[in-house]
């Protein structure tokens, strides 16, 4: 194989199929329809699983909202039993002040009795009598003395009412109970209870920052917690200001003991790491279901950067929610809200651990995604099932396709139904009919061409629509350019046969001129003599000629040469003129410039009036000389000038002379080359006229011989058109389509 042919690339092959794509059509339609249907699934799913998920969340976030609330209610009802408490003591002291009675007198009659009806019971009068305070060593009156004895009463039933109460006391400002006694108060643990014993302090708590508190604001207040100093146990207080027509008289102290929150516990069987924690306005822990932290620094159990997140928002003073993390329980999510206690608040907090939190979130996305996937199993099953049995119709319809790609078109499709697949079953039938009327109508027309019918019919169109369209044009053209070479060869046909018999008439006509050539080429010889001898005389003549030439040639190269020098002179002339020229340009401005002078100096003297004059004189006359030194010098100068024209003139004549001398020179020399080459030409004209005497005796020999060539191409001319007649009559056959 030669390198510089180019080897054709062999068409690539089908590609092969991926695992996708060789898969049945009803597993491809199962899985694409499963995976649409898992798509769908999974995004109504995901949207559903969202949905329960912000619903449990804000169940959960509800629940633990009323978590808190139940226990924010809790910490009011205990506080509020404990005020009540308070409030009944402080209402006892503030009769003493509805009388005013002097030491000694007798008591005042503050109650009316009466009977069952409603009449009225008297009871003697008691006479003066002077009472003892139980607590000062003082005299009082009998309301005070009254008073007191209600207040002792008080405190010992408050103490001994309820477990969680750790003492009880009263404390007054200076003068408030007693006049001229500073420091009167009253304290009653429950230990002391037993023994009916009652404490009383110095007027020291007067100066503390809870007594001044109350003093001023005159409202109700709670303190943090703290620890007794005696007991050591962790108590808070409830301190109930007593006012008496707005003047502060002292205030009611119930201390509660820690374990009074116990009732703040809650469970819950979802939620096991579930907590409640209760924080005090001083941030320490008053209240946890982890006994470990009771009583610490809030800021201590937790990490600085949650705990100064919760201070954040607890500046706002409302309820929130945040996450913060923990050591043991990892992220916590905590449900915090304000409680008022007196006049500051405390905090609750409900938390839960994150992990419990989400646990039921992932139970309910773990049995969203297990439903899902088992339905979109059984949706692909049942897809599959149903698919390949709606589709167990088209490998027949595929069978059959495959029979007629093999050239068997004796198939019968039997499907009836009128869906897509009786559809696609119709259109094979369709097609295989068309298949068939068109192959029976190409059979008929190619046997008709086969036959040498040109004339066939190929103007039915209706089976060849669309793509089959150019098969009944490629037939045409078939047709056409065989009709159109029979038609070519028939002409050729004719064109031989006439051909033929000119050649045979030719060749009869140049038998009979090669007799008479022969004749005529004797008389041409004896001419050709004739003229050779007249050639060698005319080449004696040319010599003379081409001498005479060549000595006009001398004569004119001298008159070219003296040409030559004269224009070199008038050159030279011409030169020297226009330096002239240029030294009379130099005097014209030497006169310009002195009129230039004299018009200054002109000036000069009129502005110098009479002492200018000899100079204007003097500017006159230089005027005049340059005036007249211009005017010489134009004159020279147009002089000079018509020189100039005139030399140029005859520069330029002596140049013409010159050209037409050398014209003459080469026309001579052409002259004399013209006349070489006739001398040439004469001697071998002599030469050739020998030569072809020689030839004219050759061509009479081959004339001889064309006669006797001409003699038998006319016989071969004959036989050539006997063929030709022949080739005639097998082209007539042929129907060609032009000839209908």
């Amino acid at each position: 194989m030669n390198k510089g042919v180019e080897r054709k690339k062999k068409p690539a092959g089908p590609k092969k199929a991926g695992l996708f794509h060789s898969l049945r059509l009803s597993s491809k339609m199962s899985i694409l329809l499963g995976l649409c249907s898992a798509i769908a699934l999974i995004g109504s799913g995901s949207i559903l699983i969202d949905i329960s998920k912000r619903s449990m969340e804000k169940s959960i976030d509800s629940n633990m909202v009323d978590k808190t609330h139940m226990a924010i209610n809790d910490i009011q009802n205990i506080l509020y039993q404990n005020q009540v408490v308070a409030e009944t003591i402080k209402e006892g002291i503030s009769s003493a002040y509805e009388t005013e009675e002097e030491v000694g007198a007798a008591p005042a009659k503050i109650w009316n009795v009466v009977d069952g009806k409603g009449d009225p019971v008297s009871a003697k009068a008691m006479g003066p009598a002077t009472f003892q305070s139980r607590i000062r060593n003082v005299a009082i009156p009998a309301n005070l003395y009254n008073a007191e004895s209600s207040m002792l009463d008080a405190l010992y039933a408050a103490v001994n009412s309820d477990d969680s109460i750790f003492g009880v006391g009263i404390y007054f400002d200076k003068d408030a109970f007693i006049p001229g006694v500073d420091d009167y108060s009253l304290y009653l643990t429950k230990e002391n209870a037993k023994t009916r014993t009652i404490q009383t302090y110095s007027a020291g708590y007067q100066e503390e920052e809870d007594f001044k508190h109350l003093k001023e604001t005159k409202k109700l207040s709670v303190s943090g917690i703290y620890q007794d100093a005696y007991t050591k146990d962790w108590v808070f207080s409830i301190m109930v200001p007593i006012v008496i027509k707005e003047e502060f008289k002292g205030y009611v102290l119930v201390d509660m003991k820690m374990d009074v929150f116990e009732l703040l516990q809650q469970k819950d069987e979802r939620f096991p790491s579930l907590a409640i924690d209760l924080a005090d306005n001083e941030g320490n822990i008053a209240y946890s279901m982890d006994a470990d932290t009771i009583a610490k620094p809030l800021k201590e159990i937790m990490p600085e950067e949650a705990y100064n997140a919760l201070e954040t928002k607890k500046e706002e003073g409302k309820s929130f929610t945040t996450v913060t993390s923990s050591a043991d329980k990892g992220n916590v999510k905590r449900y915090i809200a304000p409680v008022e206690v007196g006049d500051s608040d405390w905090w609750v907090t409900v938390s839960l651990s994150e992990a419990e939190y989400n646990a039921t979130l992932m139970t309910l996305v773990k049995t969203a995604l297990l439903s899902n996937i088992l339905g979109v199993l059984i949706l692909v099953c049942l897809t599959h099932f149903l698919i390949r049995t709606s589709l167990a119709p088209l490998k027949k319809i595929s069978s059959a396709g495959v029979e007629v790609a093999k050239g068997n078109f004796d198939v019968d499709i039997q499907y009836n139904k009128k869906d897509e697949i009786g559809e696609l079953a119709e259109s094979m039938r369709e097609i295989m009919q068309r298949i068939r009327v068109i192959i029976s109508d190409l059979q008929n027309k190619l046997s008709e061409l086969s036959k040498g019918n040109y004339r066939v019919d190929m103007e039915d169109q209706e089976y060849y629509a669309g793509a089959y369209a150019p098969l009944l044009q490629s037939l045409r053209d078939i047709r056409g350019d065989l009709s159109d070479t029979m038609k070519e060869i028939k002409n050729s046909a004719e064109q031989v046969k006439a051909g033929s018999e000119q050649v045979s008439n030719a060749a009869q006509s140049l038998s009979e001129g090669a007799t008479e050539q022969a004749s005529s080429i004797e008389e041409l010889s004896a001419t050709m003599v004739d003229i050779s001898h007249k050639i060698d005389s005319t080449l004696k003549i040319t010599e003379e000629v081409a001498q005479l030439s060549n000595d006009a040639e001398k004569a004119v190269n001298v008159s070219t040469d003296k040409m030559d020098e004269m224009a070199k002179a008038m050159q030279d002339i011409t030169v020297k003129s226009q330096e002239i020229s240029k030294i009379i340009k130099t005097i014209d401005d030497i006169a310009f410039q002195t009129n230039i002078l004299s018009l200054n100096a002109a000036i000069e003297a009129a502005r110098a009036g009479e002492a200018g004059k000899g100079f204007a004189v003097v500017a006159d006359e230089v005027g005049n000389l340059a005036q007249k030194s211009a005017k010489a010098a134009q004159n020279t100068g147009s002089l000079i000038a018509e020189a100039i024209d005139a030399v140029e003139k005859g520069a330029k004549l002596s140049g013409e002379t010159v050209q037409s001398l050398e014209v003459v020179s080469t026309q001579s020399k052409k002259i004399n080359s013209m006349i070489g080459n006739i001398s040439q030409a004469s001697d071998e004209q002599a030469k050739g006229v020998k030569q072809v005497s020689v030839g004219i005796d050759q061509i009479s020999s081959v004339v001889q011989n064309n006669s006797a060539t001409a003699e038998e191409s006319a016989a071969a001319s004959e036989e050539l058109s006997g063929q030709a007649h022949t080739l005639n009559e097998l082209m007539s056959k042929f129907q060609l389509k032009e000839e209908e």
